[in-house]
Order: C-alpha cells, then structure tokens, then sequence
C-alpha cells in the first residue's frame, strides 16, 4: 500500500511561481552563469544575427556587437581600468550606451547605472558611496559634476572616439557567475539612495526567467522604451534580450507616436513599460491608430496593475485590481487575447476605470 506522501502531488515552492509551467529551476543558466558566456553562445551560433537595432533603423549583429564591446573594454582597459573596478554609467538609451555596459561587464568590472535626472547633490552622494574609477556620461554639465566631485575619475562618452585598433590584448570575458557585474542604487524614498550588489548568476538567470515568463525566444522583436539606467530597462530587457538572443529596438525618449511607428515598422512582439507609459500610447493609438497586431505580450508594473480577462468583456474584471497570485500570469492573460491590438485597448480599458 502506498503512503500518503508517495501519492500526495509535488507541491512547488513558493520561489518558484514566477517560473512557466514545468520548467525547471536551473541556477547555473543551462550551464552558462555569466551574461559573457550567453553572447558568446549567440556569437559562435549565428554570428550575424541582429540583436540591436535603434530608433534610426542602425543595427547591430552578434559579431559587430562582440568586436565593439572588445573595442570598448579596450579603451578602458588603456586607461587603466581593471576587473573589480567600478565604472558609472550614466547616458540615454542607445546602442553605444549598450556597448559601454557590455564593456564593462566584459573587462570583469562592476557597472554602476546612475540615473540621468540626477542632480549635482544626487551624484555626489552616489560616488562618494560607491568610489567609481571611471564614468561613462552622455552629458556635459554631468561629466563637470562628477570631476567636481572626485577629479580622479576618468569620464567617457558612450561613444569612446578615441577607438583604438583591436588587439585582442586585453584579456576578457574572465568573470565568474558570483563575481559582482552591477552596482544598482534605490530610488531613495525612505533615505538616501542604496547601493545593491548584483552577480553575474543573478543578473542572467534573472534575466532568463523574465524572459522565459514572457514567452521570449530569438525570433522575438523587443521594443525598449525603459531607460538603461533602470533595473527593468538594463537587467530585465537588455540582458532579458541579449539572454534569449531576440531582437531589440532601443529607444533614446519615450515619445509614444515614434515607439508606436516602431512597434509597426520593426513588427515589435513585446513591450515593457509603466502604466503611465501604457496609458500615454493608448492616447496616442486612440489619437491616431497603428497597425500594432504584432504585439503578443505588454509588460507593466512599478505601481497598481489592474486584473485583465482575455476577453475583457467584464467591466467589474476590467476595474478590479490584480491580487499577488494573478501577477505572474499577467501578461500570459494580455497574450491569450485573440487581437494585440485588443490586448493594448482593453489594457487601456482596465486602467480608465480603475
């Protein structure tokens, strides 16, 4: 006769839920444990794959993302950066601000997104707490602040013009799955902003699951409205694109019309985004409409996310706020909708009458 615990079903663990259905909890990122080891599995597989594309319609493959990176970590390398170093990075959205980050993380040093809306005092604080070697700024009077602040900083342009020759000399992509990749700072509200430590293994397998969770695969198109300097902009879409080996379109400033012109003329799958940047292309889809019937999967969080049914032909579904266990499905429920473009508009629905 069999016991009750050998027939009883296999209950998941709680730290579990965020994962697809049967999918198995692998800590070593299928064998991986760095971002580095995943682009070079996606360069050495299809080296001339796009994986970066920008608002402009300049694009990126595998192997020019891994030559411009290695030029990048070059010149960081010249100045005198090294592995542990921790470099601020602090520049819109682009692909050289991509390749910075890369860099970075590729020469084994810790990135440290800083938010570009900081101000002189806002700084300071961040560099006098995390003692950065070197910044990596798309701004002037930023770039003055922060030699104001400790002069022995060296600071770059994402573009780095001075772009030497590759010599393949400097030796990179060494860093272990626990060693530190990204230094990510909090917002503040309850004091002065905190820095926060993140590995390589934790940065890849989150990434990984996100995207797993969102249905992501290489033949996905991600529009990239979020801003690098962000967690949900740099660890969960850059590194969830470069993780699944999708295509990404960057975009430097939310401005809805063009994140919608690119949402049709790139065929963009998927989109993560706050509500209030949810809310602004919906006007501006109602406004004027685009053919948005790629999308499958619309993202939101970062403040209440009302429930969505499929068919959103409830208005109680459509106004009720979402409960913890309904989040994770989500965005499976704005994908199992027989329209995206349906998908966008009852979402549209749902926060106007909430």
């Amino acid at each position: 006769m069999e016991s009750a615990s050998m027939t009883a079903p296999k209950k998941s663990l709680s730290w579990q839920a965020h994962l697809p259905d049967g999918a198995p909890y692998d800590p070593s990122a299928q064998g991986a444990g760095t971002p580095l080891r995943v682009w070079k599995r996606h360069r050495e597989h299809d080296p001339e794959r796009i994986c970066l594309i920008d608002a402009s319609g300049q694009s990126l493959s595998w192997s020019e993302f891994d030559e411009a990176s290695r030029r990048k970590a070059e010149i960081l390398a010249l100045a005198g950066i090294a592995a542990g170093h921790r470099v601020l990075c602090s520049s819109a959205s682009s692909l050289e601000s991509v390749l910075a980050h890369a860099a970075c993380l590729r020469l084994g040093a810790v990135a440290l997104p800083t938010n570009t809306a900081y101000r002189k005092a806002e700084l300071r604080h961040v560099i006098e707490d995390a003692r950065p070697s070197a910044a990596i700024v798309d701004d002037r009077e930023r770039a003055r602040w922060i030699k104001e602040a400790d002069p022995r900083i060296t600071v770059f342009t994402p573009e780095m013009e001075e772009s030497p020759t590759p010599s393949h000399a400097v030796e990179l992509d060494r860093s272990d799955p626990q060693d530190p990749a990204l230094i990510g700072y909090t917002s503040g509200t309850t004091g002065f902003p905190k820095g926060a430590v993140l590995s390589h293994r934790g940065l890849v397998n989150n990434a990984r699951f996100y995207a797993s969770r969102c249905g992501v695969d290489s033949g996905s198109t991600w529009i990239n409205i979020m801003p690098m300097f962000h967690t949900s902009g740099c660890g969960m879409v850059t590194l969830g694109c470069l993780q699944a080996g999708c295509r990404m379109v960057l975009v430097s400033l939310f401005e809805p019309r063009v994140v919608l012109n690119l949402i049709e003329s790139q065929r963009g799958t998927i989109i993560l985004g706050v509500p209030t940047m949810v809310v602004a292309l919906l006007e501006a889809y109602d406004a004027r409409p685009a053919d948005v019937s790629s999308l499958q999967v619309v993202s939101s969080g970062g403040s209440m996310v009302v429930g969505i049914s499929p068919e959103c032909s409830s208005p109680a579904e459509r106004g009720r706020m979402i409960t913890r266990e309904e989040k994770r499905s989500w965005s499976a429920n704005i994908s199992a909708t027989s329209s995206p473009a349906l998908a966008i508009a009852c979402f549209c629905a749902s926060l106007r009458s909430s």
